[in-house]
């Protein structure tokens, strides 16, 4: 997390970050299409944590 909160950027954007110690429920199961409706479009450099949510449903931006 300390290279997390010390990232900065030319623009002057500044990240703040803290650990969640919530409890989730696991392995939620959902649909094909509820996945598709995500928009979920993955970066090329390590799409498993790079990531951005364009959502398809109409109405959501």
């Amino acid at each position: 997390m300390n290279l997390i909160a010390a990232t900065t950027t030319s623009k002057g954007l500044k990240v703040k970050c803290m650990l969640d110690k919530n409890e989730y429920p696991k392995r939620i199961k959902i649909t094909k299409e509820e996945v598709e409706e995500l928009g979920i479009i993955r970066n090329e450099f390590h799409g498993e944590w790079n990531y951005t949510f364009k959502p398809k449903k109409e109405g959501i931006e």
